[in-house]
């Protein structure tokens, strides 16, 4: 107790015999206060600039489709052709099949310019205008089934299974390119595949996929559902 007045009797002493301390004292004092009101200024700035920009609707900017990165003379365009599916392993064959089949058979168009289509592209127009949910695997059986529309994965692992299905059938005819593809919607590199494809169902896949949004920067964005 002594020692806390000894200490104060101190300061006072201390105070009065060089007011300029009390001065700077006080002035720090009030620079800390200030500084710590502009930091929470600034901090609720911040907080208000981030809700706004992920709040507010950002306006569409229509952007070209990406040139490919290999010419079509340097690729070998993916034109189905009519399969045996009873000649085929049993892994590939599953009620249904030939539906998906039939609608490969429609997508090249003779003449049609030969463009990097994505399997995205391809999974969109597939569901939209066979009805189908989607190709799946069962790593149990090692085998290949419609999806089920209850219990169907992601629009990304649909995606996949149906590209893997279809490189299984196919086979050396269908060579796939880690490329941008033609579209204005991706904005990252994917497998793709060179094909004819009919222009208008070129252009049916992307408004189909540019409903959800302009344009993806990543695969894991992609969560369509129509």
């Amino acid at each position: 107790m002594q020692s806390a007045h000894c200490a104060d009797a101190l300061a006072t002493t201390g105070f009065s015999r060089f007011p300029g301390v009390l001065q700077l004292w006080k002035q720090l004092c009030q620079d800390v206060s200030d500084a710590c009101v502009l930091r929470d200024h600034i901090h609720h700035v911040m907080i208000e600039v981030g809700k706004k920009f992920f709040t507010q609707p950002r306006a569409r900017t229509d952007a070209q489709p990406a040139p490919p990165r290999i010419l079509p003379e340097h690729v070998q365009p993916f034109a189905p052709v009519p399969v045996d599916l009873e000649q085929m392993a049993r892994r590939w064959r599953f009620e249904g099949a030939d539906k998906v089949l039939d609608w490969l058979l429609q997508l090249a168009e003779l003449g049609a310019p030969i463009r990097m289509i994505s399997w995205f592209q391809l999974s969109i127009l597939f569901e939209f205008q066979t009805g189908l949910p989607g190709i799946e695997n069962r790593p149990s059986s090692k085998r290949y089934f419609m999806a089920d529309q209850a219990t169907r994965k992601g629009f990304v692992k649909i995606t996949n299974q149906l590209s893997r299905w279809i490189q299984g059938i196919f086979g050396d005819r269908c060579k796939v390119q880690h490329v941008r593809p033609y579209s204005s919607f991706s904005q990252f590199w994917t497998m793709s595949v060179p094909m004819a494809i009919r222009p208008a169902w070129h252009e049916l896949a992307e408004n189909l996929l540019t409903q959800q949004q302009p344009t993806f920067s990543q695969v894991r964005d992609l969560r369509h559902t129509l």
